[in-house]
């Protein structure tokens, strides 16, 4: 298995639960805690759609729910930064399902934020927050402005929709 693939492992996953669990003590977490035994033979977006949809399920409810817990979550101490790579992509699907703007811009402010840790993984630049920007865009969200705001370049047209390609690098 490549390195880059092995990045979200089971103690990627354990941290990822450990800090839901902070954020949620009542809460079973029946999807997350046997994550970090099912990731086998994955690929990396693989392990993080894993993790990620074990999110959906554990912490049910709405985009502002979502944001509540992976507020109280925050840089807990322990989670590995590539357990944000799963939380991106639900925070930007839970935050493109909402009606409001308010969720939209919401969720900007949470991404910028886990950026920073994403930026410095040495196998996924600007990761789930890239593509979480390429899903926005799909959507007619249109990722410029937050490009801009980031101090990125803004995606090609064409190029790296739907995918974890960097608008920086075109990688």
């Amino acid at each position: 298995m490549p390195y880059a693939d092995e990045r979200i492992n089971g103690c990627t996953a354990q941290s990822l639960t450990r800090a839901i669990h902070t954020a949620l003590p009542g809460a079973e977490l029946t999807s997350l805690q046997p994550t970090d035994q099912r990731l086998g033979s994955l690929r990396l977006r693989e392990r993080a759609d894993l993790l990620t949809n074990a999110l959906f399920t554990d912490v049910p409810g709405d985009y502002a729910e979502l944001a509540r817990v992976v507020r109280r979550k925050g840089r807990h101490p322990g989670v590995r930064r590539m357990a944000d790579l799963a939380v991106t992509s639900a925070i930007a699907t839970k935050a493109v399902a909402e009606p409001s703007d308010d969720a939209f811009d919401d969720a900007m402010a949470i991404l910028a934020d886990l950026t920073g840790r994403l930026n410095n993984s040495p196998c996924v630049p600007c990761g789930g927050t890239v593509r979480a920007v390429f899903e926005l865009e799909a959507l007619g969200a249109g990722p410029s402005a937050m490009c801009r705001s980031w101090g990125i370049a803004a995606p090609v047209p064409g190029r790296g929709a739907r995918s974890d390609r960097s608008p920086v690098t075109g990688a």
